[in-house]
């Protein structure tokens, strides 16, 4: 694992991952919580390279999905205060919020009635995910009704569903856009880990000016030469530069 790839490109005050991105709002790294960190010790190294590429703030979502990702509230929380914890014991400065990702099938309404005790990345904003190839059939009308109770839908990765990106144009999209959703894309989906179709597509949801916030969706140390590398791609940076990020205002 190398930590040192700006070294070569821009200055350390200048690496935009210090300065400008400040927050990483999607990320597996909670010990046994889902897909992502199996132990506790996975999760400190993961948050020690977050920091050395100059993330200041984790917010951390692990999965919630019926019959697979059982999380809730308390033992998310219960997770970030033992990983704050042990960052703290060895001196790591790191800032632990917790919040989920969660995924909207059919059921999703009935197990979670009125929307109440979902959490979120700052105030209303909630972050969802459904089906990579097949959206739920109660998806569009899941997130129609958390409009209508307050909340604000944060889109996980578009750029990664197949029914949104097969044709590679932007229309299934900008009907999302249109209905008020936040799009947020994974940095990594840049430097290819998903595949060339995910690349292309948030290639095109860059240089439509679709891309609210970038998160890196880290799940294990095997990713981090993709994320090392996504930080250096000019799309990337192009996005940075513009100011319209909004991961430093969670």
């Amino acid at each position: 694992m190398t930590l040192g790839i700006f070294s070569d490109i821009l200055p350390k005050q200048d690496r935009p991952g210090a300065h400008v991105l400040h927050t990483d709002m999607h990320m597996h790294i909670l010990p046994g919580l889902d897909d992502g960190a199996v132990r506790m010790e996975e999760s400190v190294m993961l948050v020690k390279a977050l920091s050395a590429l100059g993330y200041k703030k984790c917010i951390c979502t692990p999965h919630i999905q019926t019959s697979v990702y059982l999380n809730t509230p308390e033992n998310i929380y219960a997770a970030c205060s033992a990983l704050r914890s042990v960052l703290d014991a060895e001196q790591i400065e790191m800032e632990i919020q917790g919040a989920a990702e969660y995924y909207i099938d059919d059921d999703f309404a009935d197990q979670h009635p009125g929307f109440t005790g979902l959490l979120t990345l700052r105030e209303n904003w909630i972050l969802v995910e459904t089906g990579l190839h097949v959206r739920s059939a109660a998806f569009d009308r899941t997130l129609f009704d958390m409009q209508l109770a307050g909340f604000q839908p944060v889109l996980a990765h578009p750029e990664r569903y197949a029914w949104m990106f097969e044709k590679q144009d932007l229309s299934v999209a900008a009907q999302y856009r249109e209905a008020g959703i936040i799009f947020q894309t994974n940095i990594m989906s840049f430097s290819g880990l998903y595949g060339e179709g995910p690349k292309k597509y948030a290639r095109k949801l860059a240089d439509a000016g679709y891309i609210d916030l970038l998160g890196t969706d880290l799940h294990n140390a095997r990713q981090l030469p993709f994320l090392e590398n996504a930080l250096r791609d000019k799309y990337v940076l192009k996005l940075i530069r513009s100011q319209l990020l909004k991961n430093a205002k969670l």
